[in-house]
Parts: structure tokens; C-alpha cells; sequence
């Protein structure tokens, strides 16, 4: 059972994660910034399998899962090709079990995995003038756990090290007031836990201070390298921004369910692929601050939680 709820927490990191919050194909001026803060509410009592069935989300607990995480974003133009970028989770999470009276529920907060990176415009070095209504831009980015306890259950992240590389391509159809982007890349899963910690776990159930856990060697997972894809497109319309949105995460190798395991969820496959649509608004209003409400739904998921994400976001350029 411990095992069990312990995996509901590891994909967070993959499918109930914080939307990209910038324009991914265009720097920021130099000297400019960009900061945005997002509150996440998302909550499934069901599951995608290997296969994209919808079974419920556990069916020894009848359970539920609810994510109610805090992101801050931001960026910064260090000159006007190169803009650093940064994302800092506070993840809050909650496993619900219904088969006590009343119904028992694990919670665990801490800092998560940060995402640190930078986004080159590559375009002048391919012939493309700044004044072009095209862009094209290189991302880098690292995953970092920012020292949470891998182990806990639930935990507010897999543990370790992860690498991304993406390029994007953007156009703006000016004098008409909307743009369109889109970006291809790949992460790459390592094995590098030293910047997560892990708990002694007594009895395979509770650490010397009574929280719930795994042994590290069960906590710790192999996740596959992924595809990454994003798309989206914005008008503005007087002081509010209409967007759609589309992000695909693609595991190199199928979704298999794993070996030996009758009853499990999602979480604990290491490989997934899913395609998350969604729709999103951005109101703004003096001094600047935009106040933002993204919703995305799967439109195609295999090893991944159901139920829909909102994220309620406010946003401001500097």
C-alpha cells in the first residue's frame, strides 16, 4: 500500500507540471525581466494505463490525488540574443485514502525540482535581421531537486538530475494582433540523485520522525528519455490575450507496464507519453500586472493521471 501511494507522487514533475509561462522562441529585451506567479489546481481519481485506458486511480484505496503547488517563474535579457530563465516549484501534494473512516490522507510539502536555463536567438547566425516578424531560438535547460526528500511518501519529486534541449521557432503577424510558436526537443533522464536526500525507511512504511516512506532503493525510478513538444497561438484583443495551447511529452521507447506488478499507478512507470490541450486568458491591467487562467485537459495519455489541470497565474514585465 505504501509502495503504492508513494508512486502517486513521481509524476508530477512529468504531467502536473507548471506550463511554459514565457514566449519560448523570443528573448527579452537586455535589461528587461519577466516574473510570473501560478498557482496550480489539479485533482484525478482516475489513471491513463500502458494502453490509455481510464481505470480508476487506485483501486486497492479507492483514492484520489490533488496538487496544489506554487511556481515562480522568470526571466531575465542579459543582452538582446540572451535571455536566463528559471522556474522554482513549491510542490504541495495530497494522496487520499478512502478506505479508512474517516478518509485518511498523506500530505507533503517542500521545495521541488527547480528548472534552470537560457534561450539563445539563434535567427541573425541563420541570416534572420532583428526586425523580422520570424524568430528562431535555442533552450537549455537543467532540472534540479532543490534537496527535498526523494523517499517520502508522497515525495515532491522523482530525485534527480535531468537535461533539456529545445528549439523554437516563433512569428509574429503584426499589424494583425496575434502570434504563433512552436518547439521540438529532448530531455534527457540521468541518474544523478546527489542533489535530493533520502530518509532512513523503517519497515518499508515510516522514517525515524513517523512520516510515511520507501526504502530509497524502491523510491528511486529509471524514467526514459523523452521527446518534448510545444505549440501555442495568442491574439490580443484591447487588454486581454487569447491563447491556445498544446504540450506533448514522448518517451523514446513505448509505455510498458511494469514486470511482476498487478495492482499500480501511473506514477510508477517509467516511461510515458501523453498530449495535454488547453486554452488560456490574460487580462491586463494598470501598472503593467497581467492576471492569468490556463485549463488543460489530455487529449491523448498512456501511464498518466487523469482529471484536468487550471493553473491561476500573475504576471508583470519589468
Amino acid at each position: 500500500m505504501g509502495r503504492l501511494l508513494f508512486l502517486a507522487c513521481l509524476t508530477v514533475l512529468l504531467l502536473w507540471s507548471m506550463p511554459s509561462a514565457g514566449a519560448q522562441a523570443w528573448t527579452q529585451e537586455a535589461g528587461h525581466a519577466y516574473v510570473k506567479v501560478s498557482q496550480s489546481f489539479a485533482a484525478a481519481s482516475s489513471r491513463y494505463d500502458a494502453d490509455g485506458t481510464v481505470v480508476p486511480y487506485n483501486e486497492t484505496t479507492n483514492g484520489s490525488f490533488r496538487d496544489r503547488s506554487t511556481y515562480l517563474y522568470g526571466e531575465f535579457g542579459v543582452s538582446s540574443r540572451l535571455t536566463f530563465a528559471a522556474s522554482v516549484p513549491y510542490k504541495r501534494l495530497y494522496v487520499t485514502d478512502e478506505t479508512f473512516e474517516p478518509t485518511f490522507e498523506r500530505e507533503s510539502s517542500a521545495w521541488g525540482t527547480a528548472v534552470v536555463g537560457a534561450r539563445y536567438d539563434i535567427g541573425p547566425s541563420l541570416g534572420l535581421s532583428p526586425n523580422e516578424p520570424t524568430v528562431l531560438a535555442a533552450n537549455l535547460g537543467v532540472g534540479i531537486p532543490m534537496g527535498y526528500t526523494r523517499n517520502y511518501d508522497p515525495a515532491v519529486g522523482p530525485g534527480q538530475l535531468d537535461l533539456q534541449a529545445t528549439l523554437n521557432v516563433g512569428r509574429s503577424f503584426w499589424p494583425f494582433p496575434g502570434y504563433a510558436q512552436a518547439g521540438l526537443g529532448y530531455r534527457r533522464r540521468t541518474s544523478s540523485f546527489g542533489f535530493s536526500t533520502a530518509t532512513v525507511c523503517m519497515n518499508d512504511q515510516v522514517d525515524g520522525d513517523g512520516h510515511a516512506c520507501l526504502p530509497d532503493e524502491d523510491a528511486r525510478r529509471s524514467y526514459g528519455d523523452e521527446f518534448l513538444f510545444s505549440a501555442e497561438g495568442g491574439v490580443t484583443l484591447g487588454p486581454v490575450l487569447f491563447q491556445a495551447l498544446v504540450d506533448a511529452h514522448w518517451s523514446v521507447s513505448a509505455p510498458v507496464p511494469p514486470e511482476g506488478v498487478t495492482v499500480i499507478l501511473p506514477e510508477g512507470f517509467e516511461l510515458q507519453r501523453y498530449i495535454l490541450v488547453g486554452a488560456g486568458v490574460t487580462v491586463y491591467g494598470p501598472l503593467g500586472f497581467g492576471l492569468s487562467l490556463q485549463a488543460f485537459g489530455a487529449a491523448h495519455a498512456q501511464n498518466t493521471l487523469g482529471g484536468s489541470q487550471i493553473f491561476v497565474g500573475l504576471e508583470r514585465k519589468f
